[in-house]
């Protein structure tokens, strides 16, 4: 089984607006598991930094899947 890593936005309806960015890992039953997030204040200044940060974490193997939806 590939190891998984999920990037996933939400949309927050506030006032203020924004993207709360959430990154998710998979393990080989199914449960996923919270790596990291991030607010987004639409400048895409978080979404840059965790992807920095994801890949200067994660080994670049063939066997490692990274889904952005």
């Amino acid at each position: 089984m590939r190891k998984v890593i999920i990037v996933d936005r939400i949309h927050m309806k506030t006032a203020y607006g924004g993207v709360l960015i959430v990154v998710t890992a998979q393990d080989p039953d199914h449960y996923h598991y919270l790596i990291d997030f991030g607010v987004d204040g639409g400048k895409n200044y978080s979404w840059t930094w965790i992807l920095m940060k994801l890949k200067s974490i994660i080994p670049d193997d063939p066997e490692n899947c990274v889904s952005l939806r």
